[in-house]
């Protein structure tokens, strides 16, 4: 389900927004890990202000009304339940 009013696409299992400040400490964790960051087009941030920065920078962008590529934060829908089998 698409909600066109605050762009958030949810499914039973997660939910797909636009990033918030607040994300800055979950964003630094993947971003300055070296596993992860060699597959990706950016260099490792090397302390938590950089991905503050680069979320603002993203925020500021959204803003603009004709957008060719938006960024999404990935959080678990809290009301998903989700199966987990016991062997």
């Amino acid at each position: 389900m698409i909600h066109s009013k605050n762009r958030h696409i949810v499914t039973e299992r997660l939910i797909l927004r636009p990033f918030v400040l607040e994300d800055a400490p979950s964003m630094f964790k993947w971003t300055s890990d070296d596993e992860v960051v060699r597959y990706l087009r950016f260099a490792k941030h090397q302390d938590i202000e950089e991905s503050k920065r680069i979320i603002a920078l993203w925020i500021e962008n959204d803003n603009f009304p004709i957008t060719i590529f938006r960024n999404w934060a990935i959080v678990r829908n809290k009301f998903a339940i989700i199966f987990i089998p016991s062997f």
